[in-house]
C-alpha cells in the first residue's frame, strides 16, 4: 500500500536465545501515484508549451514528470523534477505531435509509482507573421498608418481563419 506507516525493530538470536528488541523505528513507504488532471484524453492543446497538471499526493516532497513521443518512454522530451503539482513546458514541443506523459511522487522514503499514462496532441499553429509596415523604429506621421505583414504559411491539413492585430504604446 502507498503512504503506509511501518514500524520495525531488530532482535539478535544466538543458539535459539533472543535478545531484547532494539528501539522501534518508523518508516513510510513511497507515495501513491498522482492522478493526472490535464492534458488528458488525447486532447489537442492550444499551445506548443502546455501546462501539465496533476493532483497532489500526501507526503510528497517533489514530483518527477516525463513527456515522450513514445508510449513506452524510450526517449524523453521532458524529464524534470518539480516541487509543485503543475509544470509549464519551457521550450516549444513539436507541432501537431502525439505526446505521452506521466508523473510520480517523491517522498521522504523514495519514489512512488508512476501515474497512468495520458496522451495529448500539440497545437498546429500557422507560421509567425513577419511585419513589413511600419518599419521597425520608423516614424509614423499619420493617424491611420498602413499596417502590413507577409502572409503566413498554413500547416498542411488546416485552414486559415484570420489575423489578430494588437497595437500598444509600450512593450
Amino acid at each position: 500500500a502507498c503512504n503506509t506507516a511501518h514500524s520495525f525493530y531488530v532482535k539478535a538470536v544466538r543458539q535459539g536465545v533472543q535478545s531484547n528488541a532494539s528501539n522501534t523505528a518508523n518508516a513510510t513507504t513511497a507515495s501513491c501515484a498522482p492522478a493526472l488532471v490535464s492534458p488528458i484524453g488525447g486532447v489537442t492543446t492550444d499551445s506548443l508549451r502546455p501546462t501539465f497538471t496533476w493532483q497532489s499526493v500526501d507526503s510528497a516532497t517533489s514530483y518527477n514528470i516525463q513527456v515522450s513521443t513514445s508510449a513506452v518512454f524510450s526517449s524523453l522530451t521532458i524529464n524534470k523534477s518539480v516541487a509543485a503539482t503543475t509544470y509549464l513546458a519551457t521550450a516549444n514541443l513539436l507541432p501537431n505531435q502525439l505526446y505521452y506523459w506521466k508523473v510520480r511522487a517523491i517522498g521522504p522514503f523514495g519514489q512512488g509509482d508512476w501515474s497512468t499514462t495520458a496522451s495529448f496532441v500539440t497545437a498546429n499553429p500557422p507560421s509567425i507573421p513577419v511585419l513589413v509596415l511600419p518599419a521597425s523604429n520608423g516614424l509614423v506621421t499619420d493617424y491611420t498608418p498602413r499596417l502590413d505583414w507577409k502572409d503566413v504559411t498554413v500547416p498542411v491539413g488546416t485552414t486559415f481563419d484570420h489575423y489578430q492585430i494588437q497595437v500598444a504604446s509600450d512593450l
